[in-house]
């Protein structure tokens, strides 16, 4: 397939995707770039299992120390452990993002897996991994009905993630403390403007 990338400009942030370098064996991978955050997010698919009677997607972030320039002391722990809760939430994150969006019925199983590999403290690495997990469902062959894009709209009393297409809005997920009403839809109106670009 070859080395390709597109780089597009969101609310004057540079994020470029990245496909054809790395994870070669994954049904699809995309490496996402914004500033000094890297994340690789990986898509494999597998066999179907139709006496399941549930869609087996599975997702997983991992954000590893050393992503953010950070070592462990410990001369005794060598290995990483579970994920920690922060890395769960955003695995949920991406999960309740491209759930909804594959057809009723899809029972072959499904695993992403969102890898940060560098960390500039600055930029989201969760709206990015969810970015190129959608770039990487739709350069797959896997059946699903994206793409979508996500950003976060944050001030001092609202954090906001939002993930949509074009036409809608797929997931909301926010942190507030005590917002009018029209303030959280100026919130949702400006963050769906700039999914749409």
């Amino acid at each position: 397939m070859g080395i390709k990338s597109k780089t597009i400009i969101v609310n004057g942030q540079t994020i470029t995707l990245e496909i054809g370098r790395y994870a070669e064996q994954a049904t699809a991978a995309v490496l996402a770039k914004a500033n000094d955050t890297v994340v690789l997010v990986t898509v494999v698919s597998g066999q179907e299992i139709p006496s399941l009677g549930y869609f087996p997607l599975s997702v997983e972030y991992q954000e590893k120390l050393y992503a953010s320039g950070i070592i462990k002391g410990s001369r005794w722990v060598k290995r990483e452990g579970k994920p920690t809760d922060e890395a769960v939430l955003k695995a949920r994150l991406i999960d309740r993002s491209i759930r909804p969006l594959f057809p009723e019925g899809y029972m072959k199983e499904v695993q992403v897996v969102a890898q940060v590999l560098s960390f500039d403290q600055t930029t989201d690495p969760d709206v990015l991994a969810l970015c190129a997990a959608s770039a990487a469902l739709s350069l797959s062959p896997i059946p699903w009905n994206g793409p979508i894009a996500a950003v976060r709209v944050k001030n001092d009393n609202l954090d906001l993630v939002i993930s949509g297409s074009q036409d809608a809005l797929v997931m909301v997920e926010a942190g507030a403390n005590q917002v009018p009403e029209t303030e959280v839809l100026a919130a949702l109106t400006s963050g769906h403007a700039e999914i749409k670009k």
